[in-house]
């Protein structure tokens, strides 16, 4: 099959490839449209069965990146090549070229611009790749692209990381469309971040397009599920108590007095944590907080010195003095507390982003 462009541009591709990549050129490259090879082209090498030309994109005639295809004429010659075509002949020349390589499992010409540019131009060739194949109907299916152009953009390693944070909105909806689990998942962890902090997130852009307005409805989903989390979370650090501090009536022995003597320290540990918990709380330093809680979560979920070390409860000890020994234990009763509130707010704090989806998980719910 011989493909050309208006600027003399021609691919001689197998037709084998294309329908099985491509749901367009399957419709196109039909056996009965098919021109018959004679005995004299076998002889010359000659088996150009179809003539497909791109003409101007149909659905969006100002986006020169693209193309339409149609299938002309064997005797058919190509379109002069005016000055207009040629000015933007380059622009979706390396396109397709580049979306046939692909077919072929040919390694493509991304621009290669990751220290000059931060791979600003190599991007913008794979998004262009992305649009090129998703036209053609050649993402999806059993010879569908979506894997490669995940592949080459995941080859950007940290700098890809880097550009999803600055405009994860832009990249959950590449995700989405390519059904692309690692891009979406890291996508929306930046979403649903900057969703609930109410910034550097343009949600307005969500609302031109259906598939945009349905990731938009579950990044705002997410935000509510996280902040019931953290509430609940918040809840449980300011009404815990250890295991150990409770003591209950079995069968007709009820606790003695010493039983409770022995938990002295824990007692005092609770209430000292307690009074920084609620001191948070009161700072806005939980959930309304302008990182959202984070910091105070991370500080929880650290433990040990990372809040309340023996520095820090000097005062305490000015009006509760204590025998070296007395602080020892003290010290203890704390830190066993501090090890017991970690499991709740670990969750809050496990990283979702750059991981891949773990057995076990449900199914990202793909939007298409």
């Amino acid at each position: 099959m011989s493909q050309s462009s208006p600027a003399r541009q021609t691919w001689t591709l197998h037709a084998s490839y294309l329908t099985k990549a491509s749901k367009v050129f399957a419709t196109l490259l039909d056996p009965k449209k098919a021109t018959h090879v004679t005995k004299r082209q076998r002889e010359t090498g000659s088996f150009v069965k179809w003539r497909l030309e791109m003409v101007e994109f149909e659905d969006n005639p100002t986006d020169h990146r693209l193309r339409s295809f149609k299938l002309v004429e064997q005797t058919k010659t190509g379109f002069r090549l005016n000055d207009d075509v040629a000015q933007r002949k380059d622009k979706y020349h390396k396109v397709y070229d580049n979306l046939f390589k692909c077919i072929y499992s040919i390694k493509p010409a991304l621009t290669k611009d990751e220290k000059s540019n931060a791979g600003v131009g190599y991007i913008a060739d794979a998004v262009a790749l992305l649009l090129a194949a998703e036209h053609l109907g050649a993402l999806h299916g059993s010879g569908g692209l979506q894997i490669t152009i995940e592949g080459h953009f995941l080859r950007l390693g940290d700098l890809l990381w880097r550009h999803m944070a600055a405009k994860p909105e832009r990249w959950a909806f590449m995700a989405a469309r390519i059904k692309s689990a690692l891009l979406f998942r890291e996508a929306m962890c930046h979403v649903v971040g900057k969703l609930d902090m109410k910034r550097d997130i343009d949600a307005k852009w969500f609302m031109s397009h259906p598939l945009r307005r349905k990731i938009l409805e579950l990044a705002e989903k997410k935000v509510k599920d996280i902040k019931v989390a953290k509430l609940e979370a918040e809840r449980r650090l300011f009404e815990f108590f250890p295991a150990r501090m409770m003591h209950t009536q079995v069968g007709n022995i009820i606790p003695a007095r010493s039983v409770y003597n022995n938990d002295i320290y824990l007692w005092q540990a609770r209430a000292v944590i307690q009074q920084y918990i609620a001191s948070a709380f009161f700072s806005n330093l939980h959930h309304r907080g302008h990182d959202g809680g984070v910091q105070f979560y991370r500080t929880i979920g650290a433990g040990g010195q990372a809040y309340l070390d023996k520095d820090e409860l000097e005062d305490f000890w000015k009006c509760f003095t204590m025998s070296g020994k007395g602080k020892v234990c003290f010290l203890d009763a704390i830190n066993v507390y501090k090890e017991e509130l970690k499991p709740i707010v670990a969750d809050l704090l496990y990283d979702r982003s750059k991981t891949r989806r773990r057995e076990g998980d449900e199914k990202l719910p793909w939007l298409t």
